[in-house]
């Protein structure tokens, strides 16, 4: 709790000190650039733009002089602003909205209908746009500051913590008590890992050298706790867990693996650990599959550590461009096939570009004093999903008439210019303690109308506002429900859509190496990311929490994801006839015929049997097929009822 206060204490001072500074050196008509460069800085430290900074800073700065020039001339001309308004926000929502990752038009939004709403001079705009410019500069900053090692310093601490999850399960299985609260924080250990590389990419599909490492350490860790919670739906699951005092030989090489993400220098000690335990286990006739999947996946880790230990840390945000992007990867064509009236890019960008320029014309064409709140609230109703809309108009109504209850009871009671601002600082800063929208509506509407009514009539202003705010969300809620609504089960179908042509990607990548022996390294890797990503967004919605198919369906297609990805580089790594010769494959489709799974007695007893001339590499290979094979079965049965 005391580091929660400090560094909240130390964000608040920054803060104040970043618009008090724009306010002083850009004057006070460009104090809000200081808020919103605040926000974007906030915002957008969760992407990751520290690989090329140069490049980044130059585009910002042109995107947000640009948009000084086009608010300027909108506010100057209310039937300029017109197309301008239209045009420019419809390009910045379609362009900066998200299908997979955390949006980006939020700071920008603000920054737009903030410039729009506080007209300045000819005279002025020099000034304005330097204060732009700058705000780009301090963004693109901190990206360098804090993202430039995010995956060295933030990634390693989250694996780390990973693996410490891994052994704690086995020590409560042991126990036999329940671990659904650690398989939870295991599994966003590992998703938050792969948000780090996914928001790391250049051109959003190059990895960089250190990333392609670790995310294959991150799958064979997700392997390994996809084991673990198999190993405990087996009546004898200690047994098998001790078999051989595996478990000892497990945590000993796991905590190799820690010590290696923990100091680089630990690397040196890989060999040893990692060589005896192959070494006993290849020599034995019948390992459990839970040991074989352990096994496998601490192989591919000790290969990744390798990798690690001769990759030159000046070199760790290097990045390889042999592999061409594929089509499916390319921008250009993303947003040609978005460019449609039922995708959630055209549609919110349409909507929030009709929004804000019909609020804008009427507050400027009929001179609305205050009426930039209007404004203010159909940029923030304006979500891409229906639904969010609604809960936020709730949210904001409740929101503006608490705030100026506040206002209304704070300056009845307290007089003098000083001892308000003072007062509003204060109530500013406890409010910031909670960043749910309702709360950072409240400290907004505090701040607003306390910061008006210093020298004004408090009763007049937060009547206004309250009118201000019931007509944009009234025009933005009817645009939402009947201008190309887009609801939270029409994300829910195109993500489906969108994971079933990830698993064929990269089933399309496994069968181009066998035949054509094509690699597709990365392209296997964005598909194991974009996988993530998609699971991420379909979860996070409300509606999706006590969905039992679509949990089944998710954990069926990230297993089939994993094994496709770990099945192309054990191809890769080994001779395909050598390993998984083809007549076997006839005897494994047999076994399987049509079954979603099949128990550890019948695998063990079809790998472990006297006539069979497995070595342990085929071992792990069979099972990896079996797996995709029976989650693929699940998939096809639950698909159906997920989509209802």
């Amino acid at each position: 709790m005391g580091k929660k206060i400090i560094s909240q204490t130390i964000i608040f001072v920054v803060m104040i000190g970043l618009i008090v500074g724009f306010s002083v050196i850009f004057g006070s008509e460009n104090t809000l650039i200081g808020v919103t460069t605040i926000t974007a800085v906030l915002m957008l430290l969760s992407k990751d733009f520290s690989l090329n900074p140069l490049s980044t800073a130059l585009k910002l700065i042109c995107f947000n002089v640009l948009m000084g020039i086009v608010t300027f001339i909108a506010a100057k001309n209310v039937w300029l602003g017109i197309p301008l308004n239209f045009i420019f926000l419809f390009v910045m929502g379609y362009t900066l909205s998200y299908n997979l990752s955390s949006p980006s038009f939020v700071p920008f939004n603000l920054q737009y209908v903030f410039t729009l709403s506080t007209p300045i001079t000819i005279a002025q705009l020099p000034k304005r746009l330097i204060a732009l410019a700058v705000g780009a500069i301090l963004v693109v900053l901190a990206q360098v500051i804090f993202n430039k090692n995010k995956i060295s310093k933030q990634g390693n601490t989250v694996l780390v913590g990973v693996c410490s999850g891994l052994i704690d399960k086995l020590a409560l299985l042991e126990a036999g008590k329940p671990f659904e609260e650690l398989e939870q924080k295991v599994q966003q250990g590992i998703g938050k890992f792969r948000r780090f590389v996914y928001n790391k990419r250049e051109q959003d599909f190059y990895l960089t050298r250190e990333s392609r490492i670790k995310l294959d350490l991150s799958l064979e860790l997700e392997k390994i706790n996809d084991a673990i919670n198999e190993l405990a739906l087996q009546e004898d699951a200690v047994r098998i867990l001790n078999d051989q005092g595996f478990k000892e030989d497990f945590i000993s090489v796991i905590d190799i693996v820690k010590g290696c993400l923990e100091k680089e220098e630990n690397l040196n000690q890989l060999d040893e650990s990692f060589s005896t335990v192959f070494d006993k286990y290849n020599a034995e006739r019948n390992t459990s599959v839970f040991q074989l999947k352990v096994l496998n996946s601490l192989s591919f880790i000790k290969q990744s550590l390798y990798e690690l230990k001769e990759l030159d840390k000046s070199k760790y945000n290097a990045i390889s461009k042999h592999e061409p992007i594929p089509a499916n990867y390319q921008l250009k064509n993303i947003y040609i096939k978005s460019f449609q009236s039922n995708s959630l890019k055209f549609s919110y960008a349409f909507r929030l570009a009709l929004g804000i320029t019909i609020s804008a014309f009427v507050v400027g064409f009929f001179k609305i004093a205050e009426g930039r709140w209007i404004v203010y609230t159909v940029n923030s109703l304006s979500q891409p999903f229906y639904e969010k809309s609604k809960q936020r108009l709730k949210d904001r109504l409740l929101a503006t008439i608490i705030g100026v209850i506040i206002i209304g009871i704070v300056f009845s009671v307290i007089k003098g210019s000083t001892a308000r601002t003072l007062t509003l600082m204060v109530i500013s800063y406890f409010l910031s303690y909670n960043s749910a929208y309702r709360y950072t509506t409240i400290n907004a509407t505090v701040s607003a109308i306390g910061a008006a009514a210093l020298y004004g009539n408090t009763f007049v202003l937060s009547l206004d506002r309250i009118l201000f705010v019931a007509t944009g969300a009234v025009l933005a809620i009817l645009l939402s429900k009947f201008v190309f609504p887009y609801k939270v089960e029409d994300a829910r179908k195109d993500l489906i859509d969108l994971y079933d042509k990830t698993i064929a990607s990269q089933i399309d990548i496994v069968t181009d190496f066998l035949q054509k022996k094509k690699t597709a390294d990365e392209a296997m890797k964005n598909e194991i990311l974009r996988g993530n990503m998609i699971e991420e967004r379909l979860l996070e919605n409300e509606m999706n929490q006590e969905d039992k198919n679509l949990d089944k369906y998710l954990e069926s297609q990230r297993s089939i994801a994993i094994g496709i990805a770990d099945l192309y580089r054990w191809i890769k790594r080994h001779y395909v006839d050598t390993v998984f010769p083809m007549e076997e494959k006839a005897k494994i489709d047999q076994l399987l015929a049509d079954k979603e799974e099949i128990s550890y007695d019948r695998i063990e007893s079809f790998i472990n049997n006297s006539e069979s001339t497995y070595s342990l590499s085929s071992k792990i290979a069979v099972i990896n097929y079996i797996e995709i094979v029976t989650q693929m079965n699940r998939v096809k049965r639950l698909k159906a009822s997920c989509l209802i």
